[in-house]
């Protein structure tokens, strides 16, 4: 029998447009960001912290052409500007059943 050594699972995602791209760069959670891409002419390169972005030599930009950059996301309305990530962002809502009072859940969007 062979011994299969355990696979970490990468799991990546995809973050499109001007304001979902700066919260996952702005987290502070352990998010390991893989690549920005951004379409050279695009509204997201008119923005000045993405200008301030490609300043920065710590995070892996790829200016790319707009022909090239639609062709690499075709169909996605991406504003220009597209962040590939790593990262633990899914986690599990505690059961609520066993509560005997009035429970309310809260969820929030770009806290």
């Amino acid at each position: 029998m062979v011994k299969q050594t355990k696979k970490k699972k990468r799991d990546f995602f995809q973050v499109y447009g001007i304001n979902g791209t700066s919260n996952i760069i702005q987290a502070k959670k352990k998010i390991n960001i893989v690549r920005i891409d951004i379409m050279l002419g695009g509204m997201a390169e008119k923005k000045s912290w993405v200008v301030n972005l490609s300043k920065n030599k710590l995070l892996p930009i790829h200016r790319i052409p707009k022909v090239q950059f639609l062709k690499q996301y075709p169909g996605k309305r991406t504003q220009g500007i597209v962040v590939t990530f790593m990262g633990n962002i899914i986690k599990d809502i505690p059961s609520f059943g066993k509560e005997s009072n009035n429970t309310c859940l809260l969820a929030m969007d770009n806290v």
